[in-house]
Parts: structure tokens; sequence; C-alpha cells
């Protein structure tokens, strides 16, 4: 099993809430990545094994693996990007529903949801929208502080729901 190795300079708050400097090895191999953080003095501070399950993300020049509460910020987008993309263990084929659902097939599902009358049926489903909202408001902790992402996918009644909930 070939091992990619890179390093990569970042910044992390400590304790004080200040920006320290630290080094950042990484040893990459097929199923789990390995990140040695290491402060500026060469004193090691923790070491972080990663995988395909691992919370990983990017915004702007920061990067926040959600697994140990870590955010590193980068010199620019870029550099965060390229730690991003050597983190990364998504699949390179493509997304999963690209991978699973006929052309043909998505077209119909999503054309389906576009025509006004489905829309105003699924509308009239009191009891399926009122069950859905009953549910969301019950468990209103579970959607408070959280952000909503409307898909366009036929659900933006629910998006308002877990909205009123939380």
């Amino acid at each position: 099993m070939s091992l990619k190795k890179r390093a990569f300079k970042c910044s992390v708050r400590n304790d004080d809430g200040e920006l320290e400097k630290i080094e950042v090895d990484g040893e990459k191999g097929q199923t789990e990545c390995t990140l040695s953080i290491v402060r500026t003095n060469k004193t090691p501070q923790k070491e972080i094994v990663l995988n395909g399950r691992s919370e990983v993300c990017r915004c702007g020049r920061k990067v926040i693996i959600g697994d140990v509460d870590l955010t590193m910020e980068f010199e620019s987008e870029e550099k965060a990007k390229l730690f991003r993309q050597f983190v990364d263990f998504r699949d390179e084929s493509g997304c999963l529903f690209d991978r699973r659902t006929e052309v043909s097939s998505a077209d119909q599902y999503f054309q389906f949801y576009g025509y006004l009358s489905q829309q105003q049926n699924m509308m009239q489903d009191y009891i399926r929208t009122g069950t859905y909202q009953k549910a969301m408001v019950q468990n209103f902790v579970d959607f408070k502080d959280k952000v909503v992402l409307d898909v366009g996918a036929g659900s933006g009644i629910l998006s308002f729901f877990a909205m009123q909930a939380g």
C-alpha cells in the first residue's frame, strides 16, 4: 500500500483564543489519513486519523474537522482547497445518485414535482403535511439553531416546518 505524504502550514486558535501557527504532516493511504499536528516550536500537539466517514468541510480559507472540533485557517483559499482535497476520500466516479439512477428516471421524477397540480395535491394532503409539521414542532430541539437547505425537490413545505420548529 503506497502512502501519499504532504505537509501543510496553517493556524489554529489556542486555549487563549489567539491564532497559533502549526504544521500538519499528512500521510494518506487507501482508507485513512493520519494528520500529525506539530506546533512551530516542533512540539507534537496531537494526531488525528480521518477516513471516509470523517466530517471535514472547507469554508473559504478555513477547514473544519468536525470529528475533533478543530478549525484550521490557511493563508489562502487555494491552500485550504489543497488540504481538503488531500484528506478527501470521496469516490471520483460521480455521485451515488448518478450511479444508481437512470437519466430518464431522474428526469421523470423531477418533472413530476414541476407541475403545479402536483404541488397543490401535496399541499392539500393535510394528514401528511400536518404529521410532518407536528413531528418537527414537537422535536424542536433537533431543529434549533440549524441551517435549513431547500434543494428544490418539492419538499419546500418541510423546509418551512423545519424553520418554524427551530
